[in-house]
């Protein structure tokens, strides 16, 4: 959602058109809804993508097995939970050092609650298209690692 908001992407009509054969008009609208509502601090968005990237799923309902590592220790796990945790207190200084106490309280909530409808309105999405597309590009991005290396 913050990529395709910088980029400005949903201006293009082709992309809209595009988007609406494969989810659906209604997602659509949802989403563009959803967007608007992002936090204007592209700074917070950054952080707060950075936490994310240390979850070990981001699934509302579901767990998402195709991304857990099987091979995970729970050494590892803790080191993720303390680089996680780390992260958050930074955010979370951050937050108040720009906006004081309160308006941290009011922003932190905020983002907790947009990556929840987020979430949300990605569960809501069952094409089968997307699924394919998603995993079709893990391959792809997978084997250029691998041949680049």
């Amino acid at each position: 959602m913050f990529a395709t908001g910088e980029s400005k992407i949903c201006d293009n009509e082709f992309y809209i058109a595009i988007c609406n054969e494969i989810y659906g008009a209604d997602f659509v609208k949802k989403s563009q809804r959803l967007m608007t509502r992002i936090e204007s601090n592209g700074t917070l968005i950054k952080m707060m993508l950075s936490i994310l990237a240390f979850s070990s799923n981001c699934s509302i309902v579901l767990p998402d097995h195709r991304y857990y590592l099987n091979n995970t220790s729970t050494t590892n796990s803790i080191i993720l939970i303390r680089v996680q945790d780390i992260f958050i207190v930074i955010l979370w200084k951050y937050l108040v050092y720009q906006y004081g106490f309160i308006e941290a309280v009011r922003r932190f909530d905020s983002l907790v609650k947009y990556h929840l409808d987020i979430l949300n309105q990605i569960n809501d999405v069952n094409s089968k298209q997307h699924l394919e597309m998603i995993d079709t590009l893990i391959v792809k991005t997978t084997n250029s690692l691998t041949l680049n290396h």
